[in-house]
């Protein structure tokens, strides 16, 4: 008899009265509320505990993980999967279905883990703890990373690695660690750092073109950022085999993402469901179409994996960050639908239409061969009962249905009521808008906010598409957790994360905190807990070790975080503790034994613990055999993530220095001037640091200028004295190999339109909007996974580190992990998108690293006018392609790669909530023709 199916419903919920439903929310901010500290005990034993069920369990971590690809065999589905060759996996990436089918993927992790929460609770000693849990795993919901907004860290307001899941263990209070009177806490490895493989039993490594290999099937442990792996070193073999986590990588490749934000908000201004959800191209092509949620979600798996797990589409589910992540995405899906809720006002806000999707002439376990996938597609392997009913993307359209919503999603909040009592719709979707305008939209409050006169900025409302062609034949809120850094030795219990100076959170948005629903700052509570702050159920006091204050409740009070003179730095110990601080009676320097660090916690107000009998009064003290401290600080700026991830220092500046690098530089601008006088275009090579030849300064700059303008190559010597966009450092490139036809610029300009809007206060405001499309056959190389990176200005030759390099300002990551594996097995979807020559986009959007040029006078941009910028852009857009491991792959080796440059009008309502409107979309040919993967006019859209 055939087993029955396993039911996601979701975690079971009563809505509260007035239809509030428990939220997700954002890790940073929810784990450093207090009053989430029993949540947060809970997830991280439950997740631990998930993750070491034995991998032949149905709801274990390794099948559930398994079900996103590797090792390619039906989940919960009544077929053998023999013989391998025909299994066709679940795969719905570069579909329309890939918003929809990760919904009820979220939901099953999320229901098997709050079983489990369910079953820890159940499991402590005491029934007044066991009430308190039970409790709070009622009202848990998986949290979410939010990748695009920007929190506080070591005094720098920036992009961020979640909190927990930069620590190797954490120390939890646990069932049994309650009764134990010496040792209250359990130290674990912390389950958000890495997974630890229960089996490796079909997980299959691989190996590109190029013969570079990624020995997954070898892995006992996830990795972020592992190193290229080499047989023959033993380092490198051994961290691949027992996983290496480098969160810093991903922190600074983050920092320096100027684009993720406004790609985010951008994504939000297209009604259409096909364009939004999807990487595969638009039919028929359109330049506006390029930005989608799948693409933003592509670049974060990029960034966090580094080669390891995250970067393989068939194997990244292994990484618990992916839920993280995950759980974000889906949150960005279910805030576009609510923008979009009104059907008859967005009748493209759904896909209905049969050809959305391409033709699947294999089909799955449960698709049939011949389908176009559609809004009432089965998304298998997901049930909703025990007798395999599958889900379709129509049953879960609304994203509560499985018992949870979002921060921003809160429509029974009463602020959405009108006089009469009556839900607002109206006001509840700009409610929306109003918050990731704010949370996401760097343009525009940077456009409202500038100090650059007006009529420098902005343009009048421009209609119709126009391509500027080149070529000579061519017509013309949070919360601020600590920093990343952290050794192998260090640990965390289960308390929410200490805070430094200046940090913001928003606790999680109730009736009570309107204007934290909103996205709006604000300043952190008295409740905030200090450096070194404890939370756990209080053991016997011994004389061996401290005693621990229970969670806190709604009445106690904790002291605010430390000032930045309040710096503490951890001794070399080999176990970090967060401890309470003194009370206020006992504000005293707490003092190490003899030979170990001394330091003082900062003063509070007064701790007090609950009136239990055995607690009251209770003191304070650090334990005589253990150090007690707060993590480390931030590292300096100029932190080196492992691997020689180094970004190039500031260049030297002074009159002496420019003078002299200008001799060094004159004789070779001469010749290049000359050369592309007479139509030749100068080939670079890569030149040692400091080697005549190599750009390295404003030196080299000036020499370019006059030695270009002497030898008849304005083209190559226009705009580049003074310029920030100059190498920070020998060894960094100048101008592009393939500079743009400058000489083109004025042909097509005159349907401009420009103009110059009033500065009225009051009256919308205009300006120009510039962004990079990107596309590609998604097998172009295989199925070989590669970033391809956008520079503003001028880069490190070294494509190890262009990932951090400062003048990154974004890019796209080419999301997959091969056609075929080497044990036969395939990906039907693949298959058939690699045979149909399938087409994927992209959009990096530039105007906030131009802003961020204007705003500097010396480098030579004054204006958002395409006058301006087309040359600017001409000289100082760059664009390069590496694999997972950063090793560059020839832009020429990627065949179906173009690379465009696209300008519209964008209008900024005062009313915040309404959304920027963009004008018709003019391909800028002029930047990209000529150049390897440069987009010409003969190449469509």
């Amino acid at each position: 008899m055939a087993s029955a199916s396993y039911a996601i419903t979701g975690i079971p919920t009563t809505r509260g009265p007035d239809g509030a439903l428990p939220l997700r929310q954002e890790i940073d901010t929810w784990s450093a509320n207090p009053a989430n500290v029993d949540q947060v005990n809970l997830y991280l034993q439950a997740l631990a505990a998930f993750q070491q069920l034995p991998a032949t369990d149905k709801l274990s971590y390794f099948q559930i993980a398994g079900i996103h690809g590797e090792p390619f065999v039906p989940w919960d589905e009544n077929t053998s999967p023999n013989p391998r060759t025909s299994w066709r996996g679940y795969c719905t990436h570069a579909s329309v279905l890939f918003p929809t089918w990760h919904r009820p993927y979220l939901a099953v992790f999320e229901q098997i883990l709050h079983s489990i929460m369910q079953q820890i609770a159940a499991a402590y000693p005491d029934q007044e703890l066991r009430n308190r849990y039970q409790a709070a795993a009622q009202t848990f919901r998986i949290p979410y990373w939010d990748t695009a907004q920007l929190k506080e860290r070591g005094g720098r307001r920036s992009l961020n690695v979640p909190y927990l899941c930069t620590l190797p263990t954490v120390q939890v209070f646990t069932p049994t660690s309650a009764g134990d009177t010496v040792r209250p806490f359990e130290t674990i490895d912390n389950p958000l750092y890495s997974y630890k493989f229960v089996t490796t039993q079909g997980i299959t490594s691989f190996q590109d073109q190029d013969g570079n290999f990624f020995p997954f099937a070898n892995a006992t442990k996830t990795s972020r950022y592992p190193p290229e792996y080499n047989s023959r070193n033993p380092t490198a073999s051994s961290q691949w085999a027992n996983g290496v986590v480098d969160n810093d990588s991903i922190t600074e490749a983050l920092r320096n993402l100027s684009s993720l934000g406004e790609d985010v908000y951008r994504s939000f201004t297209t009604s259409n469901y096909v364009w939004y959800s999807s990487t595969q191209q638009s039919n028929p092509p359109a330049p506006n179409s390029y930005q989608s949620l799948e693409s933003i979600h592509n670049e974060i798996h990029g960034i966090t994996g580094g080669g390891g797990h995250m970067s393989w589409n068939t194997v990244s589910s292994f990484d618990p960050i992916f839920w993280l992540h995950h759980c974000n995405v889906d949150r960005l899906f279910a805030i576009w639908q609510a923008i979009y809720a009104d059907t008859d006002r967005y009748p493209d806000a759904w896909f209905n239409a049969q050809s959305s999707q391409l033709r699947d002439e294999r089909g799955t376990w449960s698709i049939a061969a011949g389908t176009r996938e559609n809004a009432d597609t089965p998304l298998a392997p997901f049930h909703k009962d025990d007798r395999g009913s599958v889900y379709t993307s129509n049953d879960v359209r609304n994203w509560t249905r499985f018992g949870s919503s979002y921060p921003e999603l809160q429509p029974w909040l009463p602020q959405y009521r009108d006089s009469t009592g009556e839900f607002n719709a109206t006001l509840y979707r700009n409610d929306v808008v109003a918050q990731v305008t704010d949370l996401y939209s760097r343009v525009r409050r940077r456009v409202q906010n500038t100090q650059v006169p007006r009529n420098r900025l902005f343009a009048a409302t421009q209609t119709g598409t126009q391509s500027f062609q080149g070529g000579s034949a061519s017509a013309g809120g949070s919360f601020a957790p600590p920093p990343t850094t952290q050794g192998p030795s260090q640990q965390l219990q289960f308390a929410p994360p200490p805070s430094g100076s200046g940090q913001t959170f928003a606790p999680p948005p109730t009736a009570q905190a309107q204007a934290q629903s909103q996205g709006q700052p604000f300043t952190p509570p008295t409740t905030l807990p200090t450096q070194g702050q404890q939370f756990s159920s209080p053991p016997p006091q011994t004389t061996q070790g401290q005693q621990f204050p229970p969670p806190p409740t709604q009445q106690q009070q904790f002291p605010p975080p430390p000032t930045q003179q309040q710096q503490f730095s951890p001794p070399p110990t080999q176990q970090q503790q967060f401890a309470p601080p003194p009370t206020q009676e006992q504000a005293q320097a707490v003092t190490s034994p003899p030979a170990q660090t001394q330091f003082s916690p900062p003063p509070t107000q007064g701790f007090s613990p609950p009136p239990t009998g055995e607690t009251q009064g209770q003191q304070f003290a650090p334990q005589p055999q253990q150090q007690q401290f707060a993590p480390p600080q931030q590292g300096p700026v100029g932190h080196t993530p492992q691997g020689q991830h180094s970004s190039p220092p500031p260049k030297k500046g002074g009159l002496s220095g420019l003078v002299s690098s200008a001799k060094l530089h004159f004789g070779e601008a001469l010749t290049a001037g000359r050369e592309a006088a007479q139509g030749h275009q100068p080939v670079q090579q890569q030149q040692p640091p400091g080697a005549p030849g190599n750009p390295g300064s404003s030196g080299s700059a000036l020499a370019t200028k006059f030695g270009g303008i002497i030898g008849g190559g304005f083209h190559m010597a226009q705009g580049r004295l003074g310029s920030k966009k100059q190498p920070a450092q020998p060894g960094s490139r100048g101008i592009d190999d393939e500079p743009g036809q400058e000489g083109e610029l004025s042909r097509g300009f005159g349907d401009m339109s420009l103009g110059q809007p009033g500065s009225t206060s009051g009256e919308p405001l205009t300006y120009h909007e510039y962004d990079a499309n990107i596309r590609f056959e998604r097998f172009d190389l295989g199925g070989r996974p590669f970033t391809v990176h956008i520079f503003l200005g001028d880069f490190n030759p070294d494509p190890a580190t262009w990932m951090w390099d400062k003048n990154r300002v974004g890019g796209i990551y080419n999301f997959v992990a091969g056609v075929q594996r080497g044990d036969g097995s395939a990906c039907s979807n693949c298959e058939t998108q690699s045979q149909d020559h399938t087409i994927v986009t992209g959009q990096v959007s530039l105007t906030t690293a131009l802003l961020d040029d204007i705003e500097d006078p010396a480098n030579g941009l004054h204006s958002l006018i395409p006058e301006e910028v087309i040359p600017y852009l001409q000289r100082h857009l760059h664009w390069r392609i590496t694999d997972p491991n950063g090793r560059e792959i020839p832009r020429q080796g990627l065949r179906t790669l173009k690379i465009s440059v696209v300008e519209c009008s964008a209008t900024i309502s005062n009313n915040p909530g309404e959304l920027t409107q963009y004008g018709d979309h003019r391909v800028l040919d002029i930047v990209t023709e000529g150049r390897p993967a440069g987009k010409a006019a003969a190449d469509g859209y």
